[in-house]
């Protein structure tokens, strides 16, 4: 990431032909950052990637962007002389399906004649936060690495599993609400990590980049609404605490109604409020239980 140049396009209207002009090929900066980040912008996003090989046979790299939540990239492999050699469109408003490499980020891939030298350019936009964490492997190394993530990614998520068929037994078995109420929370939390990790536009609806892109800020609101619901009736704030009781009331209808908003309001404002709602609800659950365990 910091060895990249990057150009902001506040536009969002520039070419791969205008970025070409001298005039533009001077106005790239090497990124001071191992993680670009810009956080939530209307701009759109180049970087530039100058790559020589020096060995005396042909190398393929594949150059991997961390990132599943970028709306638009598009990939541009480019010879000395700027003449255009492949060019690949990628981003979470395609349908999965016209990924050419199957992973959860975005994945290109490129050779590099012996000697020769490429140009990789990458325009990047998105209504979520410019984030482009990027990264150029070796085939096998690649390999290596989705290997380590899916072992991490089944441990995670098989937990996860095991949370919730584990309580949902006890729930059937005791009839205790408050098993069924962390049995729900867990599942929409397991769903926003699935989402967040573009495990769930690649295996469960890999057809509908709509679905994926406003699903996200449902499953944040559905989690803080049963989360809420489960530290009431848990901690019995409503006797211990009457104050925090009515505070987590007014999260958890904040969170339910996020998780209906979010399918008419914009999704930057949706995902911008299903950052503050969890952090205010965590810090008044903690206040909450403070008095609860000095009793």
């Amino acid at each position: 990431g910091d060895r990249c140049e990057i150009l902001e396009d506040k536009s969002g209207k520039l070419t791969i032909d205008v970025i070409l002009n001298d005039e533009y090929r001077k106005r790239f900066i090497k990124s001071a950052n191992i993680i670009p980040n810009y956080g939530f912008t209307g701009s759109s996003y180049w970087v530039r990637l100058n790559l020589k090989n020096e060995n005396v046979q042909p190398v393929t790299r594949l150059l991997e962007v961390a990132f599943p939540h970028l709306d638009l990239l598009e990939f541009y492999l480019l010879d000395e002389s700027d003449g255009l050699l492949s060019y690949e469109s990628s981003g979470r408003y395609y349908p999965y399906k016209k990924r050419v490499i199957n992973h959860r980020n975005y994945v290109f891939q490129f050779t590099i004649p012996p000697g020769g030298q490429r140009y990789c350019y990458l325009r990047i936009k998105t209504s979520d936060a410019m984030i482009f964490p990027l990264s150029i492997w070796t085939v096998s190394s690649f390999i290596k690495k989705i290997q380590l993530e899916n072992l991490f990614f089944g441990i995670y998520y098989g937990i996860i599993l095991v949370m919730i068929f584990y309580n949902l037994f006890i729930y059937f078995s005791t009839r205790d609400r408050n098993y069924l109420l962390y049995v729900l929370f867990i599942t929409f939390f397991g769903l926003f990590q699935l989402s967040m990790n573009g495990l769930s536009f690649q295996y469960l609806w890999p057809s509908n980049p709509w679905l994926g892109i406003h699903l996200i800020p449902v499953f944040i609101g559905m989690s803080c609404f049963f989360a809420g619901l489960f530290s009431m009736r848990f901690l019995n704030l409503a006797l211990h605490t009457p104050v925090h009781y009515r505070l987590t009331q007014m999260l958890s209808a904040a969170g339910l109604t996020l998780s209906f908003a979010s399918f008419f309001i914009g999704y930057s404002v949706s995902v911008i409020a299903g950052q503050i709602l969890p952090t205010i609800m965590i810090f008044v659950a903690i206040s909450a239980s403070i008095p609860i365990l000095k009793k």
